[in-house]
């Protein structure tokens, strides 16, 4: 399952960096150990999703958002703090590392 969610994040890292791929920053770069935190979460809650079927992008996006919030930031921030640490292949394999740390703890 981890493989499937390291895709899908790759994926997304990807899609964002091409869209997002400017160097002048107009976002608040997050550190690599909130990007740990967050997408421990985020890996944590979509398996969660996946196990009790549920599919409503609405009740997703309630949980993301108050996500974000919990952590004093945005989905626009997060996503692009994601492309940033992306151009960086040393610093995302370092946070992809800790995350799967993390969920091995769990």
């Amino acid at each position: 399952m981890l493989n499937r969610l390291t895709i899908v994040f790759v994926g997304v890292v990807l899609a964002t960096l091409t869209l997002f791929s400017c160097e002048k920053r107009d976002f608040e770069l997050l550190s690599e150990e909130e990007m740990v935190n967050i997408l421990t979460e985020l890996y944590l809650t979509e398996a969660s999703f996946d196990v009790m079927f549920i599919r409503n992008e609405q009740k997703k996006n309630l949980y993301y958002n108050s996500l974000f919030e919990k952590y004093r930031t945005t989905r626009n921030d997060f996503e692009k703090s994601a492309a940033y640490y992306a151009k960086d292949s040393k610093s995302l394999t370092l946070i992809y590392e800790a995350v799967l740390d993390s969920l091995k703890s769990k």
